[in-house]
């Protein structure tokens, strides 16, 4: 017949193996939820970055705009075909509808540029980082 001893010793076990379990689920729990952060993070960086290279591109047509606008004021007043040919040569440089449209590159990602679209989390992954001093 088993003993009392016995018996505390499973449930001891068994209890101890329970909390082990539950502590994997709840690491398991965080990394899911910290790789969803961190996907959705980089989805805002990546969009952040394309949206300043549209931007950029926006401000240097409308500087080309101005700058048409500027000749067509100007029109036969300008007497200086080495500046209208510096214009119309800085015109092209800055105008970006005379490159080809592609897709921006993408700059590395890094934990800096994650932080703010964390949510709190820490970009180097879901387990608590040890302190660094400096």
């Amino acid at each position: 017949m088993p003993r009392a001893d016995d018996y505390q010793a499973a449930i001891a076990a068994r209890l101890t193996d329970l909390r082990t379990a539950a502590r994997q689920d709840l690491r398991d729990q965080r990394r899911r939820h910290w790789e969803q952060v961190r996907a959705a993070a980089e989805r805002q960086v990546i969009q952040d970055q394309r949206a300043a290279v549209l931007l950029g591109q926006v401000e240097r047509w409308e500087r080309v705009q101005k700058i048409d606008a500027f000749l067509l004021a100007a029109g036969q007043d300008l007497h200086a075909p080495d500046w209208l040919n510096w214009i119309g040569a800085y015109r092209n440089q800055i105008d970006p509808l005379k490159q080809p449209m592609t897709m921006p590159d993408v700059d590395a990602i890094t934990h800096q540029a994650l932080t703010p679209f964390m949510q709190g989390l820490d970009p180097a992954g879901p387990e608590p980082q040890p302190l660094k001093w400096r």
